[in-house]
This record gives structure tokens, sequence and C-alpha cells, in this order.
């Protein structure tokens, strides 16, 4: 019988054992391997986006909510002439609108589309001009809470910008790094520390929103 010191040792098989399933980089073909390093390099990256389309997703459900109860206001109310006022009709088409486009955004970031890039540039291009307007008026009337908010907000978009126009971003965006992903199904989103805090920050808003609606809902 071979001693645990003579190489051939480590060739015999233990019949005993259980089967060796770990996936070793030894066990991947070199292609597959050079493929995985390179997705590696901007996996934290498609992470963040793919965490901005999470927040589209999020908002999307606050405006289910919205619906869902519009709708029971709709078939519970005796009268629904008078239930039924221009400010409800605007409010519902208006909450149809922003749930179409924001899962058409959550689906497209989520799914690395070139143009959710795109769509998702302009749609944070004009929210800073709201927050620059916003800015100025609360510089002016000396609100120094709306300064903050706005001066936050500003800053998340900025770097909202950074994330979608930067070389990663294009990158990431590519129809060549889609390809990329198919195939190394085995590797799966990094949550870095800035994709956790803007989940955090994304999941702490809505609750704040949907209690804000909940305790605002009857002055609508």
């Amino acid at each position: 019988m071979p001693s645990p010191r003579d190489p051939s040792f480590e060739a015999v098989p233990n019949p005993y054992g259980a089967p060796d399933v770990q996936r070793t980089p030894a066990s991947l073909p070199p292609a597959n391997l050079e493929l995985e390093k390179m997705r590696r390099t901007f996996l934290r990256h498609e992470t963040i986006v793919k965490a901005m389309g999470l927040s589209h997703y999020l908002i999307g459900a606050l405006m289910v909510l919205i619906l869902v109860d519009f709708g029971i206001g709709f078939i519970r109310h005796a009268n629904v002439g008078a239930w039924l006022t221009p400010r409800i009709v605007i409010l519902t088409l208006t909450s149809c609108g922003v749930l179409g486009v924001n899962l058409a955004l959550g689906y497209g970031l989520r799914s690395l589309q070139s143009w959710a890039r795109w769509a998702e540039t302009m749609m944070l291009a004009l929210g800073a001009i709201g927050s620059i307007v916003a800015t100025a008026w609360a510089a002016m009337t000396g609100d120094n809470v709306g300064l903050l908010v706005c001066g936050l907000l500003l800053v998340g978009i900025r770097y909202g910008l950074h994330v979608l126009l930067g070389t990663r971003g294009a990158v990431v965006f590519s129809g060549g790094y889609r390809e990329l992903v198919q195939r190394t199904p085995g590797l799966h989103s990094e949550g870095g520390w800035l994709a956790k805090l803007w989940v955090i920050v994304l999941v702490s808003l809505g609750v704040l929103l949907v209690i804000g609606y909940v305790a605002f809902r009857h002055e609508l």
C-alpha cells in the first residue's frame, strides 16, 4: 500500500468519498477563464447599473399601490360620478404613465440595454435642471432643509451621470458586454458598499413615500 508521502498515493481515487463538484479555476477551460476575468473587471459597475434599475421598479411598485387605491375607491364609492373628478382622472393617467416609464427603464437598465442608458441620462438631466431651480428657490426663501435635500439630489444625479456616461458605462451597455454576460452565467453581481447604500436609500425613500401617501391621500 502506498504511503501518504508516495506521489502515487494522491492519484488513487477514494471510492467512498464525495464527488468533487467544486468549480475551481483549474477545471475551467482557458477561454472561460479569460471571459470571466474580463467580466470581473466591470462587475461592480454592472451591479450599480442594475441597482439603478431596481430603483425604477420600486417607483413602479409605488405607482401600483396608488392605482390599486384608486381602484378600491372607484369600486366602493356609491356615486361614481361625484368621485371621478378631473383631479382623480389626471392622477390616474399620470400614475399609469409613470408606471409604464419606470417598468421600461427598470427592465432596460437591469438588462443593460443601450437605449435605457440614454433614456436614464435624459431623466437625470431633467432632474438636475429641476433640482437647480429648486435649489435657487430654497436659497431665496431661506429654506435650509430644502437646500440640503436639493444638494443631496444633485450629488446623487452627478454620480448617476458618471455611472452612465463614463468609460465603464460605455462598456457595460455595449452589445459585446451583454454577450459576455450571457457567456458567463456563473458570475453574479457584486454588491459593493455604494450599491448597497443606493438600495438602502431607495427602500427608505419608498417607505417614506408610502407613509406620506397613506397619510395625505384624502387631500389629493
